[in-house]
């Protein structure tokens, strides 16, 4: 069993008389996950999750969507939760709903976190506005059954590093995490999968291949590392056809 630290570091200082000391060696106060091979893993917890001493494992949400242009990649911006470390379970105009994100750390390695001292309480914000009201990942604290569509939105669900449509009717499993775009925006020929472009305080990691270019191509559309179409794009570092360039 899991419970806050606080509770077990009172349990580990109860004396050995106590009637709750064997109760000690079945509690834990770090919950293990460990990523897939690609370093990443979606996630949905109800309650609050503390990842302060999980060094070199991040949070973030699905904050904007980009239509593939040009024979590109369809982009999902991925924005790290304002809070840094603590995940809410929930949030929203009234908190209720359960909040989905992806964790991003090193490929296969085995992290910890601990529940939340501050626990949801029903008035908490602990997300930005933006990424309040962007985040597209739905989330899952129990197994649900996803189909391709719900409605006038597409269904995707995280399988290797990709965000993936779903094929048919099927199981999510328990505490994760799912994509939903509004189907009038998704490209659904040619495009299998959305790739990650991950923002953190000015930069991006999720896109490795970097191309210098003297000047701005007049055919393409560009994007800045906040997923904004720019017209002219200057000086800088954008996303274009699927990549990250810069432009001198």
């Amino acid at each position: 069993m899991y419970v806050t630290k606080t509770a077990y570091d009172n349990l580990k200082a109860l004396p050995q008389t106590s009637p709750w000391n064997d109760a000690k060696k079945y509690l834990r106060d770090e919950i293990p996950v460990t990523l897939s091979d690609t370093g990443l893993s979606t996630m949905c917890r109800d309650f609050d999750v503390d990842m302060s001493a999980s060094e070199g494992l991040d949070a973030y949400v699905a904050s904007s969507f980009q239509k593939a242009t040009d024979g590109g990649e369809d982009i999902m911006m991925m924005d790290k939760v304002s809070t840094g470390s603590y995940v809410p379970s929930r949030f929203g105009t009234d908190n209720y709903e359960f909040c989905g994100v992806i964790l991003k750390g090193d490929a296969g390695k085995t992290y910890t976190y601990r529940i939340g001292e501050n626990d949801y309480t029903g008035n908490q914000s602990l997300l930005t506005n933006e990424q309040t009201e962007g985040n597209m990942l739905v989330g899952a604290p129990v197994h649900v059954y996803i189909d391709k569509a719900d409605g006038d939105m597409t269904n995707l669900v995280l399988k290797g590093g990709k965000f993936r449509y779903v094929t048919q009717y099927g199981e999510l499993a328990w505490n994760k995490a799912y994509l939903q775009i509004p189907t009038a925006t998704v490209q659904t020929s040619g495009a299998k999968g959305i790739r990650f472009v991950f923002n953190e305080e000015g930069t991006t990691n999720g896109i490795n291949n970097v191309i210098k270019e003297t000047t701005a191509s007049n055919n393409n559309i560009y994007y800045n590392l906040n997923g904004t179409r720019v017209g002219n794009p200057q000086k800088g570092i954008f996303i274009h056809n699927g990549k990250k360039v810069i432009i001198k």
